[in-house]
This record gives C-alpha cells, sequence and structure tokens, in this order.
C-alpha cells in the first residue's frame, strides 16, 4: 500500500423489527421416464402456485422458479435409469401471515417446507442510512492508526461499499409453536441490518 496512504474498514449495526417472512416450498417427481417425471413436476408446481394463491389472496407474493431435472446415481457413483424433477415455489408474506402462508403451503399439496427466513421491507433504505455511520466508523479507526504512527489523517481518497451481513436475526430467527389448520404460531425475534465500507484516506506529514 501506498506509504501516504491507510485503508480501514467501518461497519455500522442496526436492530430492527422484521416485518417479511420468506417461506421456500419444493415439489419432487422421481421415474424412469424423464419426460413424463417432468410433466408431472409442472403439474404439482402449477397446482401449487395456484392454490397459495386462492388460500393467501393479494397478502402473498408468490412466485414460481424453475424446474430442475437431476439424474440418479447409485452408491458407486453409476447413473441410475431414473431421475428426480424438482421445482420450487417462494412465498412472501407479512409477518402476520406467516403461520397462514405455512399451513396453506402444506395442504396445497408441497413436499418441502423451507423456511422461515425473515425479511426487513425497506432493508436497503436501513442499510443507506447506516452507511455515513460506518464512514464515521473508519474514520476513528484511521485517525488511530495515524496517530500511533505518527502521522496526520488527511482527507478521504475513496470509499467502497463492502458486500457485507445485510440483514440478519439476533439467535434464532423464529421460534415456533404448534398451531391450529392455519399453521404454527411464529414469534420473531429482532434482526439487524448491517452496512460495511472500506475507506481509504491520505496521510498528511
Amino acid at each position: 500500500m501506498d506509504e501516504h496512504r491507510v485503508e480501514v474498514e467501518g461497519t455500522a449495526r442496526r436492530s430492527v423489527a422484521a416485518d417479511r417472512v420468506l417461506w421456500s416450498l419444493v415439489v419432487t417427481e422421481s421415474g424412469d421416464r424423464p419426460a413424463d417425471a417432468f410433466a408431472r413436476a409442472g403439474e404439482r408446481l402449477d397446482a401449487l402456485t395456484r392454490g397459495l394463491r386462492q388460500q393467501l389472496g393479494d397478502v402473498a407474493d408468490v412466485r414460481t422458479g424453475p424446474l430442475s431435472v437431476r439424474p440418479q446415481r447409485d452408491e458407486h457413483g453409476r447413473p441410475l435409469a431414473t431421475v428426480n424433477v424438482s421445482g420450487q415455489v417462494t412465498v412472501d408474506v407479512p409477518l402476520a401471515a406467516a403461520g397462514r402462508a405455512a399451513g396453506a403451503a402444506m395442504s396445497a399439496g408441497a413436499d418441502q417446507l423451507h423456511g422461515p427466513t425473515l425479511r426487513v421491507r425497506d432493508e436497503p433504505a436501513v442499510a443507506e442510512a447506516l452507511l455515513g455511520e460506518a464512514v464515521q466508523a473508519a474514520r476513528r479507526k484511521a485517525e488511530r492508526a495515524a496517530a500511533a504512527a505518527g502521522r496526520r489523517l488527511g482527507p478521504v481518497v475513496n470509499v467502497q461499499e463492502e458486500p457485507g451481513e445485510g440483514f440478519f436475526p439476533r439467535g434464532e430467527p423464529m421460534s415456533m409453536r404448534t398451531g391450529g389448520h392455519d399453521g404454527p404460531e411464529l414469534t420473531p425475534e429482532d434482526a439487524q441490518v448491517t452496512a460495511t465500507v472500506r475507506v481509504r484516506f491520505a496521510l498528511d506529514d
């Protein structure tokens, strides 16, 4: 690094309350005729999507992903005649509808249910607001480094936003208690949004 530069990383975090939940649903079909297995999986995926939209209505954002075909192999890695065809549907709902969405997913015919994943609707805005705090954190770190080297911190030369951890839960994302036919009752924990920057400062004599 240039002897007249110092580069440091600054991070800022903020605890926020999650207001959205994401569920991932999977359907799988197997068979020794790939075309037939593909057709069955496609029909089930379409039926799952329709069922979710009927049960959840406008409260949910239901998105259907592509189908994937995977040849099966035996324990020695040799190809078998059978294939697995799987497809995925994601359901994005308000926090209050999380349990209802889980119940709808299973009643609509999903083979697997993954989640819940906590989300914050305005996460980008929160992260953007944290950028200034992250730069200030970097400046404090750079000032200490410059003082330790007997130098004086100069102006900012470059600021680069780092791919940070973004949104993540504190502890377990949600506690789940058994509910009725509407799915499990969910109690969310707080979560955090993180902004990280790498800042290069000039060093003055």
